[in-house]
């Protein structure tokens, strides 16, 4: 008897491979995937559009002292404090709260920039 041929019956055999099978709920997600996708793309298109419709408002990061402010920290200046403390500070930004927005930070520049002397 002869090899492996006759074994097969005289035929020869394709070599072992691996199927791929396509899942069904794999296509399902793809679809989702896609159908997520648009719209999420149509979201952030209506974002834009809106904002080119109504541009957002400009606010400013400069604090603008109020004349009750720049009132009062030229009395705190002419009364000698140029370093105050830490607690100093917010004591007295707590009190300047009161004539609109300002915070420590504010407080602490403007104590630190030589004023003119009036005469």
């Amino acid at each position: 008897m002869g090899g492996a041929d006759s074994f097969n019956g005289g035929r020869k055999l394709r070599p072992l491979s691996t199927r791929i099978y396509s899942c069904p709920t794999s296509a399902a997600n793809t679809n989702f995937d896609h159908r997520f996708n648009m719209e999420q793309n149509k979201r952030e298109l209506m974002m834009l559009n809106s904002e080119t419709q109504h541009p957002p408002v400009m606010v400013s990061s400069r604090w603008n002292p109020t004349p009750d402010h720049l009132k009062a920290l030229e009395e705190i200046y002419q009364q000698g404090t140029r370093t105050p403390s830490a607690d100093h500070m917010k004591q007295i930004t707590a009190q300047l709260r009161r004539y609109g927005k300002i915070e420590a930070k504010n407080v602490f520049y403007w104590l630190q920039i030589p004023k003119q002397q009036s005469p």
